[in-house]
């Protein structure tokens, strides 16, 4: 229990209190009344909740939780409290018990960035000392968003606003640029948020859309994430949506490699009419602690790239795709990611890298082409693979998990492999070449049904049975997400 205090006690009472400790602990507000009873000093009362200016959030070191605090209310039989995920405001969404009864001044609940939630408390009713709980609950307001340092305003042109952003002083940590919900912007030049660790982020319930145009860009040397925005990128002939820095910051320099240990996050996006690559290393030797695509849904055009993720000399030590869906209009792609010649054990020999891809769904992506290509990677001990509830039609040649382990069936001897049912279709049939004993996927949880999308690639709603039982593939397109 914890914020709980007595009532000031005599010293003679000092050790009769010791003594009864548990029922100290039973109330979080008790004292001595001199009739040799304890009570609260409130009776016979109509209470009021805790006040919202008086509860207090704090999250744990990894941002997994928030412990609640409040204050104690004098004669109260205990508090009931709920917790909200709100971002979805129509519906909230509890999260832990709902109207749980604590006898306590505070608990703990689990968070997950970019949320709003909401916090519900009331007194309760104490009988025994004729107090009557709090008519209404009080509602406290809290989020894991980045903190906002501005608003861009619809109808900007993002190039023009961040034209200026290299010679601004850096925050040491992390900040947010917001779009306008629903609002509407243009891209006409790069966009170089250089040493900036930023969000940029639109609105979560009405996302704004931006327009790039020509060879227009996002560019970076620091930790970054785009969030809750829609892309139109048909006029663009970028070389890349996101790419790193030509000119890396040297604070980042780790003996000829640039590292950077704070995450690059591409999530809740809709990008279509991609040409260029999604993200690269911009030809330099970056080293990316973390980069994952997140629920998002991106449409690769005719490109003028051959790749979808590129890092010439550099490497990803976690690399995560899930609850996306990516898809590719005409089949000249020739890799979906590529790796040349880097490793993280040039960082730190203790370093191990993770390719993980977690509920995705991939169609005509690299259709004639290869998924993976990793110089360098190959038959190390140091590798992490997840292969989990993924849906592949049509994709790199029919040897999606082949590239996967960079066609080294001792990968899967030297390294962490975790791989279930997954859906490898192509041209019509199911993908022998995948599954079995003598091929690349050997966990027999492969699903056997056609995928059957309602219409691609337009609509990837899956209708084969197998994909509907386990609900693979990205929630976006199952139904009742």
């Amino acid at each position: 229990m914890k914020s709980c205090y007595l009532l000031a006690l005599p010293k003679r009472m000092q050790a009769a209190v010791l003594a009864i400790g548990t029922l100290l602990l039973a109330s979080c507000a008790i004292g001595y009344d001199g009739s040799g009873t304890f009570s609260s000093g409130v009776s016979d009362s109509q209470l009021a909740s805790p006040s919202a200016d008086d509860i207090t959030f704090t999250p744990n070191v990894s941002g997994t939780e928030v412990t609640i605090t409040w204050p104690v209310v004098m004669g109260a039989g205990g508090y009931e409290v709920s917790f909200y995920n709100m971002n979805d405001p129509d519906n909230p969404v509890a999260v832990g018990d709902e109207n749980e009864v604590i006898d306590g001044c505070s608990t703990t609940r689990a968070i997950a960035e970019d949320t709003q939630y909401e916090f519900r408390i009331r007194a309760l009713e104490n009988t025994e000392y004729g107090n009557i709980g709090a008519e209404s609950p009080t509602i406290a307001e809290y989020d894991t968003y980045v903190p906002s340092v501005g608003t861009i305003p619809s109808g900007t042109d993002l190039a023009t606003y961040f034209a200026d952003f290299s010679s601004t002083e850096v925050s040491p940590t992390e900040v947010a640029y917001e779009l306008e919900a629903g609002g509407n912007y243009t891209m006409t030049g790069n966009v170089d948020f250089d040493r900036h660790w930023l969000t940029l982020r639109g609105d979560r319930n009405d996302p704004p859309t931006v327009t790039i145009i020509g060879d227009a860009k996002f560019t970076t040397t620091a930790g970054l994430k785009i969030k809750f925005i829609h892309f139109d990128c048909n006029q663009s002939t970028a070389d890349a949506f996101l790419a790193m820095s030509s000119t890396p910051d040297p604070a980042l320099t780790n003996g000829s490699n640039y590292y950077l240990t704070n995450p690059v996050a591409i999530q809740s996006c809709d990008i279509r009419g991609l040409q260029g690559y999604l993200v690269g290393d911009g030809s330099r030797s970056y080293y990316l602690s973390s980069l994952t695509i997140s629920d998002c849904r991106v449409e690769l055009n005719t490109q003028s790239s051959n790749r979808v993720f590129r890092f010439y000399s550099g490497f990803i030590i976690t690399f995560t795709i899930e609850n996306s869906t990516m898809w590719e209009l005409g089949n000249s792609r020739q890799y979906f990611v590529r790796y040349s010649g880097g490793r993280p054990t040039n960082i730190n020999a203790s370093l191990r890298s993770t390719i993980a891809y977690r509920n995705n769904t991939f169609y005509n992506v690299c259709y004639s082409g290869q998924w993976g290509n990793y110089n360098g990677l190959g038959n190390r001990d140091f590798c992490i693979w997840i292969l989990t509830d993924n849906i592949f039609v049509d994709c790199g040649s029919e040897q999606v998990v082949r590239r996967m382990f960079n066609g080294q069936r001792s990968d899967m001897n030297n390294a962490t492999v975790t791989i279930n049912h997954n859906t490898y279709w192509y041209d019509g049939e199911l993908a022998e070449s995948e599954v079995g004993e003598n091929n690349y996927d050997r966990s027999g949880t492969h699903l056997l049904t056609d995928p059957s999308f309602v219409n691609a690639p337009s609509d990837f709603t899956p209708q084969g049975a197998d994909q509907l039982q386990y609900r693979t593939g990205d929630p976006h397109w199952l139904p009742g997400e």
